[in-house]
This record gives C-alpha cells, structure tokens and sequence, in this order.
C-alpha cells in the first residue's frame, strides 16, 4: 500500500510522464528557425518536478518520457532524461526555500533551462554517440554545436512554456493559501465574537444573579429561623406541623439555590489548597448512591495526581454531574466514574500542554439531543421540569477558574459522558 503522499507523486509521475512519451511523437520543424525536428516531451516531464514531493519519481518521469523514442536512440535519450530531470527538481526546491519574486523565479527558471541545454543535454548527447556510435573524439565540438543548432528553438521554447507554467501555479498555490488563511482568520474571528458575546453575556448574568441571591439568602435565612422557631412549640401529629414541615422543606430547597447563584455568581477561587480529589469522588459517591439501587462503578488511577483547588467547588463539580447523570438514568442504568493521569505534551487546538488528572462520568441514561449540546451550559438553559438550568453552568464556571477544560459527548438513547481536565500539580 502506498502512503497518501507516494500515491500521488505517482499519479502526477505516470501522469506527466506518459503525456511526455507522446508528445515525443508529435515531432515538428519551422525551416530558417530550428535546426532539425524538434518536440515537446521536455515540457511535460519539466512541468512535473513543479508538482513532485520526492525526488525519486522525476527519475520515473525521466524514463517515461525517453520511451516516447526514437528507439534507435533509447539509451542516449534515457541518460539525457534522467540526469536532467532530477536536476531540474533539486534546482527549483532549493528556489523555492530563498525568499525571491515570482518574477524573479521565472527569470532564474528561464536561464536554467537553457544551461540545461547547453550542458547536460548537449555534453550527454555527445558523449553517447562516442560510446554507443562509435563517433570520432575529435568531433566532440563538431558535433556539440550541431547538437545545440538543432535544439535551439525546443530549449526557447521549453524555458519559456516551462517558466509561464510555474508562474500560473506558484500564483494558483499562493492564491490558495491566502484564501485558506482568510477562511481560518474568518472563523477564528467568528470564535472571538462569539466567545466575547458569552463572556459578557454570562458577566452580566453573574452579576445579576450575585446581587438578587445575596439579598434572598439574607430574606430566606429569616424566614427559615422562625419556622424552625415555631416548629419547637408546635405538637407533633397536627396539621400545622405537616405544613410547617413542608415549608421547612422549601426553605432549604430555597438556601440550597441561592447557594449555587452565589456560587456561580462569585467567579473566582477563594479557599485553594493541594488535595487528592480521589477522597471527594468517593465521598461524593457515597453520599449520593449509599443504600440506593443505583448500579456505580467507580475506577481510580492508583497514584491519581494532586491538584490545588478550592475544596468546595470542586465537591460541587463532582456532585452536579453526579445528580445529572442520576436523574438521567431514572433508576435504570448504570454510572461509570473513571480517573487517570494524563500529560499533553504540546499545546493543542482546545488544551494546554501540561498534567491533568482527567475524570470521566458516564451514565447509559436517555442521553442529551444534538440540538441542545452546544447550550447545556448556559446559565438558566434546563430540559428538565424541575430544573433550574445552574448545575452545569456552575460546573462550567468552576473548571475555567481553575484553568481546567469540560467536554461532553452524548448518544440519545445511549447515554452521556462528562470529561473534566483539571490541571495537576507539578
């Protein structure tokens, strides 16, 4: 099997090489200008190496075009083509690496196929008729200038083609990669304007959210305390109690919210400090699925990195995806927890390079549907009925404070993957 890159320095080699070969055949002569009958099988096999990645197959191109004949003269004419060829696709790489004009390029080009005439061409042509005819040494001269009248109009003719050829595909490449470039800045800027767009969006929400859950909280607390207060002189087994029990219920449901506001709202680390976050998944875990029937598997990395954190924060990551992917499988399924070390070497289109620790919950519940992937972590954004659209808002809003990444890959039907990276201590 060839690789990608051989496959088509093959195609471009058979390609330009065969057409070489025929237009071998299609010979001409203009009287008064060219000296013998000239073709333009040097035309194809030079506009080759303008496209040849590896040097090797402008040797094939060399032998393809030499079998376009004459026959009685193979020999010679497969010398000449595969020591000029090769020639010519060193000369032009090593152009291309110097930092000159197109116009330039085409000039130096032109001279070079004319030298290519005057000294390979002519000096191995010569040469082959001492050895395979059995010409005379001392009409080496002769000879070479008999040679040169002949080619003299095909070597014009070939730099000139050759050199207009170059300059239509350096010009078509350049015009290429100004345009790919212009796509990736257009995209990239697109990215920016979208990212500045949610930046402010979710700076505007925080901040919102920051005052309204600070003022509840200050109202909710009163309002708890004397419920409580009035709970201790109420009788047990009375209505009253029933609906102050209910209202107690509330409240906490209330001061658990305006805890997750104030939490996302407050965007920034206030308590960090080096831990292992193996002690907080399993915590976490037992806490929520302890003397249930929810089927959990959890597994931990030996030595799982430590990482410099805020404690709470990152309770309340684990613990949010935890709740989602439990109220995803409805009390069928299974919940999968994975942790490992991980180091990326080099930075990357979404990542840092640098140590993670890299946690992974997944569960086979109803799974999230394409159209609400790319919104699930906006703030206030639920599918759920009962739901406030702050858990995941909140997570994300914590793994970007600790410099961190979330992903998420979803089937419906099939389940849900949440991926946390979060960078660990050196």
């Amino acid at each position: 099997m060839f690789k990608s890159d051989n496959f088509y320095n093959l195609k471009i080699s058979l390609f330009l090489g065969i057409t070489g070969a025929l237009l071998a055949n299609l010979r001409f002569s203009i009287p008064g200008i060219t000296g013998g009958t000239s073709d333009a099988r040097e035309i194809a096999a030079l506009i080759s190496i303008f496209f040849l990645t590896k040097w090797p197959f402008s040797i094939l191109v060399g032998i393809l075009v030499s079998l376009g004949g004459p026959y009685n003269a193979l020999p010679t004419t497969l010398l000449m083509h595969i020591i000029a060829i090769p020639l010519a696709w060193f000369f032009i790489n090593s152009m291309k690496k110097k930092k000159i004009t197109l116009i330039k390029l085409s000039t130096i080009w032109v001279i070079f196929v004319l030298l290519l005439y005057v000294s390979v061409y002519s000096t191995v042509f010569v040469i082959s008729q001492i050895i395979f005819q059995q010409l005379p040494c001392k009409d080496f001269f002769i000879t070479y200038k008999i040679f040169l009248n002949a080619v003299f109009f095909e070597s014009i003719m070939t730099s000139l083609i050759t050199s207009l050829s170059l300059v239509i595909i350096k010009t078509r490449t350049e015009l290429k990669d100004t345009n790919l470039k212009l796509l990736e800045e257009l995209q990239l800027n697109k990215a920016m304007k979208s990212d500045l767009i949610k930046a402010a969006k979710y700076q505007s929400i925080s901040s919102l959210s920051g005052g309204i859950a600070h003022d509840f909280n200050n109202l909710i607390t009163g309002i708890s305390g004397s419920i409580n207060l009035i709970a201790l002189n109420c009788p047990k087994g009375i209505t009253l109690q029933n609906n102050i029990e209910i209202a107690q219920k509330a409240c906490k449901r209330a001061i658990s919210l305006t805890n997750e506001l104030m939490l996302f709202a407050r965007g920034k680390i206030f308590d960090k400090k080096i831990i292992s976050i193996r002690e907080i998944i399993m915590d976490s875990s037992t806490f929520l699925f302890d003397q249930t029937d929810y089927e959990i598997a959890i597994n931990l990395a030996t030595k799982l990195w430590d990482i410099n954190c805020d404690t709470v924060q990152i309770e309340q990551v684990i613990q949010n995806l935890l709740i989602n992917a439990k109220q995803s499988i409805q009390d069928k399924g299974k919940i999968t927890i994975i942790g490992i070390n991980i180091e990326y070497q080099e930075n990357n289109a979404t990542i840092n390079k640098g140590r993670y620790i890299k946690i992974s919950i997944t569960d086979t519940g109803k799974g999230i549907e394409q159209k609400n992937l790319n919104r699930i972590f906006d703030p206030y954004f639920t599918t759920k009925k009962s739901g406030n659209g702050l858990g995941l808002a909140t997570v994300n809003s914590i793994i970007q404070n600790h410099e961190g990444y979330i992903f998420v890959n979803s089937v419906p039907g099939q389940g849900t993957t949440f991926t946390i990276l979060i960078p660990a201590v050196e």
